[in-house]
């Protein structure tokens, strides 16, 4: 009797140290830990939206939470025209069906405003209420979800150890906590590729083990869906779908399995791919819709966003490859000579560039971060042409970068022969605590103000109430003007020429509304002898005779940093 109960107190005490008990425990620690982190910075560093992009997404989440469909509310002048050239009718008539983003990130958002039912006053002194209770939320969310992946991912390919410092060194991240607020789809992005990999690799090491068939089929078909769902998040992410291929192809042993493994895996994500492609093709003429005029931002044919804003944006084929090859070159050199060493954090980037001295025993570990590799290569370039506002992209491979630079770390201290365990454990924390400066400075500072100019929800508000529902308003901030102010909003066309048009010829325009946006624009280059100098007389209120807005009111009162033009005196009534 006295030898079972101390047996059992044995087996207490046991548990609670090594047991099952003291990992539950662990788990709930981290967790928690991890969580805070999160919750911290999200409270001290968030101050509203800062990007228009981030915008644009949630108006378009807003859209499919009412039931109105895949649509915006956000028409840029290259989408009219594009519809008028394939033979589409294009108007102003209320939201239009969007052609421009993905839709699982939106779809999302959607859930998040139907569930958590936000109000949409804009009220002065406080955040806006969907962007603190929806946009943030779920950005954190799979940012939280992300660091329980790299926990798995690393005990798959590594060991506890590993798998425990790579998922504190990736919340630690300033980069990473900085996307979680952003209101982009990055941390849905790099929760689905971690995820695809992850699957991908469980896959793998099931075939190796030879367990039953349904093992192996369903983690290539987890694998699958995580795939298309974030080629559907950020179509640039549809190179996932070779670098899985390759993963596949090379990591799998057995001659006999790999070829069928990596030709069902493509097809799965074909046949999930395809019905979206139909509905681009059907509402927009092209299987990506016009996501693909993004990359002639910022060219020498298309300065900025001239693109967008033309009616019919001249394509000469031979002055465009030139263009995009000087384009490409240039951000290339630019991303090697900074955001590229961005990725995981400079010293686990290191770590893991120095890693490819040293081969890992295991296939799958070695083939995956050859994988990586090429992945960051590609999406380099990917982003290169695209532009460096899009070299947030890179962040995907944030969680491998931080899972091999860990793990080349820990087989440093098996070169050096440490192995006394608080020794290495006080050596980790170090290494992490080093990458997490930025992180630390960055709550130490000063919080971040409101991102006026030229952002300020209750003033966008109070300008497009102005306007009737049904009414449309031409903006130079149109992402802020549909996701504040609700109001079918057209972004600013390069010329008044073009403006005439789509206000005699689309839809009659009640309002325009120009902010700092533009005037801050460098005088002499854009504003006298550039592209925005058909605006310059009506930033310096000389309105053109013939101009169909001729009553003005200069915004915020007292100032002359924004101006809103109408057809009568509204802000009377």
């Amino acid at each position: 009797m006295v030898d079972d109960i101390q047996r059992g107190i044995q087996d207490i005490i046991y548990s609670l140290e090594e047991g099952r008990v003291a990992r539950f425990l662990r788990t709930v620690l981290l967790c928690g830990f991890i969580v805070g982190i999160v919750g911290i910075y999200g409270y001290t560093q968030f101050r509203g939206l800062r990007d228009a992009a981030a915008m644009d997404y949630a108006q378009v989440g807003r859209e499919l939470a009412r039931g109105s469909g895949f649509r915006t509310s956000c028409i840029r002048p290259a989408q009219l025209g594009h519809l008028e050239k394939i033979g589409l009718a294009a108007n102003l008539d209320g939201a239009q069906p969007d052609l421009v983003h993905a839709p699982v990130y939106p779809a999302a958002l959607a859930l998040g405003f139907r569930i958590a039912k936000p109000s949409f006053t804009a009220e002065r002194g406080r955040l806006f209420a969907p962007e603190r209770l929806v946009v943030v939320p779920v950005g954190q969310l799979f940012t939280i979800a992300t660091c329980l992946v790299v926990l798995t991912l690393g005990r798959l390919l590594f060991n506890r150890a590993v798998a425990l410092v790579s998922a504190l060194a990736y919340v630690l991240s300033h980069a990473v906590l900085a996307e979680s607020i952003s209101g982009f789809p990055t941390p849905l992005s790099c929760f689905l590729s971690t995820s695809a990999f992850a699957a991908g690799v469980a896959a793998i090491r099931a075939l190796a083990s030879r367990q039953s068939p349904r093992a192996h089929w369903g983690f290539i078909v987890l694998t699958a869906v995580c795939t298309v769902l974030g080629a559907l998040t950020d179509y640039s992410l549809v190179l996932l779908v070779a670098l899985l291929c390759g993963m596949f192809y090379f990591a799998i042993e057995d001659p006999g399995s790999r070829a069928g493994v990596t030709l069902v895996f493509l097809l799965l994500c074909i046949v999930g791919l395809a019905p979206w492609a139909f509905r681009n093709l059907a509402t927009g003429g092209g299987p990506l819709g016009l996501a693909h005029l993004a990359v002639l931002q910022d060219t020498r044919l298309f300065e900025g966003e001239q693109a967008w804003r033309s009616l019919a944006p001249a394509f000469d084929q031979a002055r465009i490859f030139k263009a995009l090859e000087l384009k490409l070159w240039s951000n290339t050199a630019l991303l090697l000579d900074g955001e590229l060493w961005q990725i995981g954090g400079v010293m686990f980037m290191a770590f893991f560039t120095v890693s490819f001295l040293y081969r890992f025993v295991r296939d799958e570990v070695h083939v995956l971060r050859w994988i990586i590799l090429v992945g960051i290569v590609l999406f380099s370039a990917w982003v290169a042409l695209h532009g460096l506002q899009h070299a947030r992209l890179l962040m995907i491979f944030s969680p491998f970068v931080v899972l091999y630079g860990v793990a080349f770390f820990f087989r440093v201290l098996d070169i050096l022969d440490i192995m006394i365990a608080p020794l290495r454990a006080s050596l980790a924390v170090v290494v992490v605590g080093i990458s997490a400066l930025p992180l630390i400075l960055t709550l130490l500072s000063s919080r971040p103000q409101i991102p006026y100019p030229p952002y300020y929800p209750p003033l966008v508000q109070q300008v497009t109430q102005l306007l009737e529902e049904d009414e449309v308003v031409c903006s130079d901030i149109p992402e802020a003007t549909a996701w504040y102010g609700d109001r079918v909003s057209v972004l600013l066309p390069g010329t008044l020429e073009e403006f005439y048009k789509i206000h005699g010829f689309v839809h009659r325009i009640s309002g325009l509304y120009l902010t700092s946006r533009t005037s801050d624009r460098p005088f002499m280059r854009d504003l006298v002898t550039g592209r925005e100098r058909d605006w310059l007389p009506i930033l310096n209120r000389q309105i053109p005779e013939d101009f169909p807005l001729e009553h003005g009111i200069a915004l915020p009162r007292g100032s002359s940093d924004q101006l809103f033009l109408t057809d009568r005196v509204r802000w009377q009534e």
